[in-house]
């Protein structure tokens, strides 16, 4: 790995570079980042008046009784669809999703939410994702944004780096989502399809899963009639799947087979349509 940074007060923190460099401390510093109260109070208000949601739960039950099922100190991996095509669509769907729900809008304190690392080094967006407990996450695509290049050996070539450099980083963003869930009544918040759009999840929240004992995801369905249209979901409908319990010996594939199944059903059951292929 050869990596250009002798500009480093220029190179965001949550560049990439950075992770590769060092991706425990990389990661071990972006989750003690939590959402502030004077920026949740604010940002609740906002979402909650622009989105209005309809807020539904699995077997038509209502909040209290699906809530009841899930032990108050149980970790919550909550596993968005990402049906949106505009920027901040599902970004303020997702946040009415936890301030439109008593049961996880006192767990905000202890909430993390991963977000992609190009949102997270924004200037316009990134200081309120990070204000809002945001995580970087670096998709594959992310590191050709920030110049860098993938080699299959160490040749030394600037702004390089190997595949087990990246894994690296992947596998401390794993550890270090998978430390936060052993908070009691904590919080990861992600859309595991991983980009605006998106209908294949990838493994990421599984992973984490495979090393839990105790923890449960409920997917959660945004549906509104503005996904390809507008920044501000209209008509937004808030569907809260089946939840999938952490269970010993399963695989990360099985969870994100378990979560997307759910997921779809949420989908369906506020009118939404599935994508086909």
């Amino acid at each position: 790995m050869m990596l250009v940074m002798s500009k480093a007060a220029q190179v965001h923190p949550y560049d990439p570079r950075h992770a590769l460099v060092n991706p425990t401390e990389f990661y071990q510093g972006a989750f003690q980042n939590y959402p502030r109260p004077a920026v949740v109070g604010v940002v609740g208000r906002v979402i909650m008046a622009l989105t209005r949601p309809e807020v539904s739960f699995h077997g038509g039950v209502s909040e209290a009784q699906y809530f009841s099922e899930l032990d108050p100190a149980m970790p919550l991996l909550v596993t968005y669809t990402h049906r949106g095509e505009k920027r901040l669509h599902d970004a303020g769907a997702g946040a009415a999703a936890i301030f439109g729900v008593k049961s996880l809008k006192k767990r905000i304190e202890h909430t993390r939410v991963w977000a992609a690392a190009p949102y997270m080094t924004d200037s316009k967006t990134g200081v309120l994702i990070k204000s809002l407990g945001g995580v970087p996450v670096i998709r594959s695509r992310d590191y050709g944004k920030f110049g860098l290049t993938i080699v299959e050996d160490d040749l030394a070539l600037p702004n390089t780096f190997t595949p087990e450099e990246k894994q690296a980083v992947t596998d401390a963003l794993i550890t270090e989502s998978t430390e936060h869930l052993q908070i009691p009544g904590s919080i990861l918040a992600a859309f595991p399809a991983g980009t605006k759009g998106g209908t294949e999840l990838r493994d990421g929240v599984g992973q984490v899963m495979e090393r839990l004992e105790y923890a449960a995801a409920l997917p959660v369905a945004l549906v509104s009639d503005s996904e390809e249209t507008s920044n501000i979901p209209k008509n937004l409908r808030i569907a809260f799947g089946e939840p999938v319990p952490v269970e010993s010996g399963l695989l990360s594939a099985q969870y994100m087979l378990s979560i997307g199944h759910n997921l779809d059903v949420a989908v369906i059951s506020v009118g939404g349509q599935l994508a086909t292929s």
